[in-house]
């Protein structure tokens, strides 16, 4: 997954699928506002800007189905969602949280996704409580996601860059988020649930990551 942004998130960038937006991130006026510095545990000492403590840390907001939110035009973002990822997953030296995908999770499948501490997780550095690798059943890997519905294109002024959320994903953030060589920007991700707005779509009880709610700046246009 990378952003769908050429330099900036304007409307010059046509919407591209499995391709991420970054949410407006002002502590005031932004719709997924960022936390304060100092209660983000992994990056406190690091310098990041609104945009990376929101998805490094723990955005309080609300978000809801049909909402709509708006896209953060004012410049590119690779570099920052990656060094994000990283603090967020505790993968500084890529050693973040993993998924273990064998055997494989329903349909098709018996058991769900399983998860394994890495070497940097917070648990396993504290002196021993947990060992890597060991099963864990929670993570800082485990985010939730919306999908939003990409407007007519080219878009108009009264849609872009105000869009609707149209469902959820739930993503494992695999731990080597922004790879310094070569420097491609993509975050690499396992898709483990998802959920539509419609009529149609599954109740789910949503798995949750980073604390009480969800982690969701990367907003994600649909296949």
């Amino acid at each position: 997954m990378r952003s769908n942004c050429v330099g900036s998130c304007s409307a010059a960038n046509t919407p591209n699928v499995w391709r991420y937006y970054p949410g407006t991130t002002d502590p005031t006026t932004g719709d997924f506002p960022a936390p304060p510095n100092l209660s983000v545990a992994c990056c406190s000492t690091l310098g990041f800007n609104s945009y990376q403590l929101s998805v490094a840390g723990c955005v309080q907001t609300p978000i809801a189905c049909n909402q709509k939110v708006n896209v953060d035009t004012t410049g590119a973002t690779d570099d920052d969602t990656g060094d994000a990822v990283n603090g967020m997953t505790h993968s500084i030296s890529a050693g973040g949280d993993s998924v273990n995908t064998s055997p494989a999770p329903p349909p098709g499948g018996t058991s769900p996704f399983q998860f394994v501490a890495g070497t940097e997780n917070p648990v396993v550095l504290s002196g021993g409580a947990l060992a890597s690798p060991a099963n864990v059943i929670v993570s800082d890997s485990l985010v939730t996601v919306p999908v939003i519905d990409a407007p007519p294109w080219p878009p108009t002024s009264t849609t872009f860059p105000r869009v609707q959320i149209i469902g959820f994903l739930q993503l494992f953030l695999n731990p080597e988020g922004d790879p310094a060589t070569p420097p491609n920007y993509r975050i690499h991700t396992r898709v483990i649930n998802i959920v539509g707005c419609g009529t149609g779509g599954t109740a789910i009880t949503p798995i949750l990551g980073n604390g009480a709610s969800p982690v969701a700046v990367r907003l994600i246009t649909p296949p």
